[in-house]
């Protein structure tokens, strides 16, 4: 039979892993196309549209704080039925709004229940995931988010803000009709002692059981371990290094050129800003969708260091092309076509290779013990950043002008470039100090 209930385990696990960060990318994109519409029928002033803004991110903070010891408390297939629950409930609330802070609410709600499903998805999809696609189907999960900004803004152009409002809540119901079938993970079973649990979980997983894959995995039921436990070099930095990278790539420029799309290349004088900014959207999704291939073929270092070169030498164009528009007479035409590219490509390749490897090694690279933790504190790092891009973007542009504004994010990820370069090698899946292992073991063969 061509498809395997294995198979079939690993889509479900895709879609409902997918459905959190689509909803958290769509979250993010709502107001964009529709707050004029809301502030219209709400009678919302602008203070009130600000909150409600930035309610997704507040909610964000806290969910990230408490998705981790959630996942690690209930479960991580409990605690995602937990996010989209909270995602149901806060998306329901703002389609039948009738006062402005219905929405302020209910944006709060869901945001919670994205961010702890954001933190949650990262280790549930990195544990059910079979090692060799590991990288991939993590890679789909910033794929999902890119898509899901877009999509608000596709849906702003087609339909009602209620309408859009009901396909998030519908797409949370068919998320957790997809983790009904699915099992626990097998790692956070063997954690908490439940190894024959944990054997039964991994082989409705694979069609083939390699109890490897759980190397590792019960050091929260060793005491003694715990007691002599002393952190080393190699723990410090797969705690580090990946929640660094999280908050480092928001404000990189992607996030400011999604958020702020249609402001800043009007203010670029360029010539159809409206077309301009969906682009920017859709070729930073189809990044996303090229990035599942490319970390399956290339892993993740060697992406990381491309990209993020690219990525820096197109903001520096950029910053020089804009300064030349306000110093010289040059052919505006031309320097026109040569912004939009270059902005273009920016968002493409940032897709690629900048956005997605980041989630990637904080799903693979902690030690189970200690994954919680990383993950709460790489999602907290991600949305404040999120936040700051927000703000960031605006108070340069009104203070410094927009050459600035491409210089720091040329700077950003030239900074972010340095980081890869010297502390990501290439860990092909296992976690950092599997691969500091393998790499010793074969050093003495």
């Amino acid at each position: 039979m061509l498809l395997t209930k294995t198979i079939l385990y690993q889509v479900c696990s895709l879609v409902s892993n997918n459905v959190v960060t689509f909803n958290t990318g769509f979250g993010f994109g709502y107001l964009g196309p529709y707050a004029a519409a809301i502030i219209l029928e709400m009678e919302m002033d602008k203070q009130m549209l600000t909150w409600c803004v930035s309610a997704v991110t507040i909610g964000g903070i806290v969910g990230c704080v408490v998705g981790g010891k959630l996942a690690d408390w209930l479960g991580r297939r409990v605690a995602l039925a937990v996010s989209f629950l909270c995602s149901l409930v806060g998306w329901t609330v703002v389609i039948f709004s009738v006062h402005p802070l219905m929405i302020l609410g209910g944006r709060v709600v869901h945001g919670l229940g994205e961010a702890i499903g954001t933190v949650v998805s990262i280790m549930y999809l990195g544990e059910v995931s079979s090692p060799r696609l590991r990288g991939a189907a993590l890679a789909s999960l910033t794929c999902s988010a890119s898509f899901g900004v877009t999509s608000a803004y596709i849906l702003g152009l087609l339909v009602s803000w209620r309408t859009a409002g009901t396909v998030a809540a519908v797409l949370n119901t068919v998320a957790i009709l997809a983790l009904v079938p699915l099992p626990e993970s097998p790692a956070w079973l063997v954690s908490k002692g439940r190894e024959d649990a944990a054997h039964s979980a991994l082989s409705k997983l694979r069609d083939r059981v390699d109890v490897a894959e759980l190397e590792g995995c019960n050091i929260l039921i060793d005491p003694e371990c715990c007691e002599k436990k002393h952190f080393t070099q190699d723990d410090y930095i797969s705690w580090s290094v990946p929640p660094f990278l999280l908050f480092l790539f928001p404000i990189c420029g992607s996030f400011s050129l999604t958020f702020f799309a249609l402001q800043m290349v009007s203010s670029m004088q360029l010539e159809s800003p409206e077309m301009v900014s969906v682009s920017t959207g859709l070729l930073r999704t189809l990044g996303g969708a090229f990035s599942v291939l490319v970390v399956r073929k290339f892993g993740r270092r060697l992406p990381l260091l491309v990209f993020s070169l690219i990525a820096a030498l197109a903001y520096t164009a950029i910053a020089g092309l804009l300064h030349l528009k306000e110093v010289t007479s040059v052919e505006s035409s031309l320097v026109n076509w040569a912004l939009v590219i270059l902005i273009l490509a920016s968002m493409f390749f940032n897709g690629i290779g900048i956005s997605p490897a980041p989630w990637v090694l904080c799903g693979e690279w902690p030690d189970m013990e200690y994954k919680g933790a990383v993950n709460t504190v790489g999602a907290a790092g991600f949305y404040i950043s999120v936040f700051l891009s927000a703000h960031m973007t605006s108070f340069i542009q009104n203070m410094f002008g927009m050459v600035a504004l491409f210089v720091l994010f040329a700077f950003l990820s030239i900074i972010f470039l340095l980081v890869v370069f010297f502390f990501v090698p290439e860990t092909s899946g296992l976690s950092y100090k599997q691969y500091q292992r393998q790499k010793l073991r074969q050093l003495k063969s």
